[in-house]
């Protein structure tokens, strides 16, 4: 949120509790031009004269006493981020006996800044915040581009929600690829659920609804394609009595679904026939400088153009130039500017034709805001469509790396709102340019695309924090991965960070792919690798017997390929998946003939290996002294290669021990 955002949250608990302006600045003694300053951002209070006086006001005034969390975000929000103050000290919150702070946002994604504000929704926005106060689930449905997920956003940030719903405003994006169980995983992370020990769907869903209870949650449910419909069902499960939902879509069938026809609402264009329409006054505010030039012919433009967000966004994008920073060091560069702003509108009248003609279409908007783009910036913008469109982002780094477009380049395309940019500088693509883009990007721009996120991925595999933040990108390329033994690095860099999220159905269905492709193209080692992935995923999922038939499979491979300590691994494989299933005999067998096969390896992996699976023998057989005594080797070898995944697996199984032994 930039700063006039979020002295929103100021304004709007004013404006709930009916407080003017002049009541509140009486209230702290002060001027109402001065309280009114401050308000719109216009100069900063004192905080050694008004810290305590804006306490007062808050929490016994505007009663934020019984929402100490709004209290909390405000405070954050304006005094600490706009007026840089500081932090309410342990002390001054024992005094005032407020609850702990927590975070209202789960995973709410920022504003993208086109404007301070929504213009002309207004009314649609106290219409919608009276139903969900009133505890109603609502559904957004409307064209693209007409602002569903804008509104949503500007709702979930308004003060009357944030008091209504007090433990938290929930935000699940859903999109044309849901990543159903990460979403899940994320809320869970968000409500400090432990999900060590949760191996199913099920079990996690059941403990959201255990930690959400009771509590007073608002969900917005953002995008939502027919891809995504029973998720969202199962979402609807762990709603609580005190609960409201909100979704997103462009479907009217799927909006019919998930709530009564009397609570969806199309959201419609903006009015823009009257003289001071609500189009009018958005593309004023986008290009001020063409308005004063020729009033008459915007009005004539926009009754042309019609009142869609997104078209009149990019016409405004195209014809004004805004004045606002969009980068901390754009302060100090010159932003794009063309000079004259009357030959800029007649050019946009001589190519959308004559005033009496059909109304334009989107895609004529966005042809006319490419076209007027140098040549090679056109360029640099076709290739940003090897990126995931909204809700994905990417930061400027990855868009720099990608398009090869430099800072100029890309400040030009959000400057012509080809591009989106939120508060935290991360970069988006509505999904109509993106349709528009990937019309004509290039393959080399998918490839770079490609390798930029696996090259992220393979800096450190094991940082699931931050690959979680690429996955969607890295979801979208795995979409266009060519066939090939490139399959195989993709699944490699994401097998750790997809198992710790439990992306199981996923990395399945990719292994299922590749191994197709390995079968179809005869591949020798590549192949019985994607059979032994695949027969650990079967494995960690008690799928036994299909696990033993990929274990074998490989292990056929491997012995015509003469890789003696892959054959020796394909043994104790079978033998775990054998010793799963109860069968010891069978289990001992494999582990016999991984110790024969393991006298001719000299390879601490392969010696490592049958050590544990003699271990976990000896522990089901009860025989707990040479089982503690083999893991505790197993443990000192784990450690020495810094696993901390298999010295977990060690220790748990330790601990299993010296429960059994009493």
């Amino acid at each position: 949120m930039n700063d006039y955002q979020k002295l929103d949250l100021l304004r709007d608990i004013c404006k709930v509790r009916r407080f003017s302006q002049e009541k509140v600045a009486k209230i702290l003694g002060v001027s109402r031009r001065s309280f009114s300053a401050w308000l719109n951002g216009n100069g900063k209070p004192s905080e050694e004269r008004w810290r305590q006086g804006f306490i007062n006001l808050l929490l016994h005034h505007l009663k934020l006493n019984s929402a100490p969390q709004l209290f909390h975000k405000i405070w954050n929000e304006v005094m600490i981020g706009v007026w840089e103050w500081l932090p309410l000290s342990e002390q001054e919150t024992v005094a005032l006996d407020l609850e702990a702070p927590a975070d209202l946002f789960l995973n709410v994604p920022s504003r993208l800044l086109h404007l301070k504000t929504l213009v002309g929704r207004d009314e649609l926005i106290g219409d919608l915040k009276q139903r969900v106060v009133s505890g109603q689930n609502v559904a957004l449905t409307g064209m693209p581009g007409v602002g569903k997920t804008a509104l949503a956003l500007e709702l979930s940030r308004n003060a009357e929600i944030l008091e209504r719903f007090k433990d938290g405003i929930v935000w699940i994006k859903m999109g044309q690829q849901p990543s159903f169980i990460g979403e899940l995983m994320k809320l869970a992370e968000v409500l400090k659920l432990d999900t060590g020990e949760i191996k199913t769907e099920e079990k996690l869903i059941k403990g959201i609804q255990n930690k959400i209870g009771r509590g007073h949650f608002l969900f917005f449910i953002d995008d939502v394609w027919p891809t995504g419909v029973e998720h969202v069902k199962r979402l609807l499960s762990f709603s609580g009595p005190n609960c409201c939902n909100i979704l997103t879509t462009r479907d009217q069938t799927i909006a019919r679904s998930f709530t009564v026809p009397s609570q969806i609402i199309t959201i419609p264009e903006l009015e823009y026939e009257a003289p001071d329409s609500p189009a009018i006054h958005l593309l004023r505010l986008l290009a001020p400088k063409i308005w004063t030039a020729d009033q008459s012919g915007v009005k004539h433009l926009i009754r042309k153009v019609g009142g869609l967000p997104l078209a009149l966004v990019l016409l405004g994008g195209y014809l004004g130039h805004p004045e606002r920073n969009l980068r901390a060091e754009d302060s100090k560069q010159a932003l794009v500017e063309i000079d004259d702003a009357m030959t800029r509108l007649n050019l946009v009248i001589q190519r959308l034709g004559s005033l009496e003609d059909k109304e334009v279409t989107l895609q004529e908007i966005i042809a006319l805001s490419i076209d007027a783009l140098p040549k090679y910036m056109v360029t640099y913008f076709y290739a940003i469509g090897a990126f995931a469109s909204k809700p994905a982002r990417f930061d400027w780094s990855a868009c720099q790396a990608v398009t090869g477009a430099d800072d100029y380049t890309i400040r030009t395309l959000i400057l012509r709102n080809l591009l989106e940019i939120d508060a935290q500088e991360e970069l988006a693509i509505h999904q109509v340019l993106s349709d528009f883009t990937r019309t004509k990007v290039n393959i080399n721009d998918v490839e770079r695309h490609r390798s930029y996120y696996l090259s992220q991925v393979n800096k450190n595999r094991r940082d699931w924090r931050y690959i979680e933040k690429l996955y969607e990108q890295l979801r979208w390329a795995w979409r266009f991965m060519p066939e090939g033994t490139e399959m195989i690095n993709f699944i490699k860099a994401l097998s750790v960070y997809q198992s710790y999220r439990g992306f199981y159905d996923e990395a399945l269905e990719w292994t299922n792919q590749s191994i197709l492709v390995g079968q179809k193209e005869q591949w020798g080692q590549e192949l019985a690798w994607l059979l032994s992935h695949r027969g650990h995923l079967f494995l960690e999922h008690a799928r036994l017997e299909e696990s033993i038939k990929d274990f074998e499979e490989s292990a056929k491979i491997y012995t015509n390929l003469k890789e003696l300590e892959n054959v020796i691994q394909a043994f104790v494989d079978i033998g775990v998946a054998y010793k799963n299933m109860g069968d010891f005999v069978k289990a001992k067998f494999y582990l016999g003939s991984a110790t024969k096969a393991g006298d001719n390896s000299t390879s601490p992996l392969v010696s490592n290996s049958i050590l544990l699976f003699t271990a976990d023998i000896n522990r089901r057989e009860g025989q707990w002294q040479a089982a503690d005594e083999i893991y505790k080797i197993c443990l000192s070898y784990a450690r020495s290669l810094k696993d901390k995944f298999q010295e977990a697996q060690i220790l748990n199984n330790l601990g299993l021990l010296s429960r059994n032994q009493g």
